[in-house]
C-alpha cells in the first residue's frame, strides 16, 4: 500500500516538474516574440503618462525600464498562462482515462 502511495507522489512529482520546464520554456519563447509588440504599443502611451505627470527628463528615462517591464509581464504572464493549460488539459485527459 505504502509502495502504492509512493509512485503515486512520483508520478505527481515528474508532472509537476515537467508543467513548470514546459511551462518556463514556452514562456521564454513566448517573452521572446511578444515583447517587442507589447512594449511598441504601450511606451508611445507611458511616455506621455510619464511626461504629463512626472515632467520631461523622467520621460527620457522610462524607455528602458519599461521594455523591462514588458519583457518580465510577458514572461510570466506567458508562463501562468501554459502552467494553468497543461494543468487542465492533464486533469481532463487523467479523468477521461481513468
Amino acid at each position: 500500500m505504502a509502495s502504492t502511495r509512493d509512485n503515486r507522489a512520483a508520478g505527481q512529482s515528474v508532472f509537476e516538474k515537467s508543467v513548470f520546464g514546459i511551462a518556463n520554456v514556452a514562456a521564454v519563447i513566448m517573452t521572446y516574440l511578444a515583447t517587442p509588440f507589447v512594449f511598441d504599443l504601450s511606451i508611445d502611451w507611458i511616455e506621455a503618462f510619464t511626461r504629463e505627470h512626472y515632467g520631461r527628463d523622467a520621460a527620457d528615462l522610462i524607455e528602458l525600464p519599461w521594455f523591462a517591464l514588458s519583457g518580465l509581464t510577458v514572461f510570466f504572464v506567458s508562463r501562468a498562462t501554459v502552467g494553468v493549460a497543461i494543468t487542465i488539459g492533464g486533469l481532463a485527459l487523467a479523468s477521461r482515462v481513468f
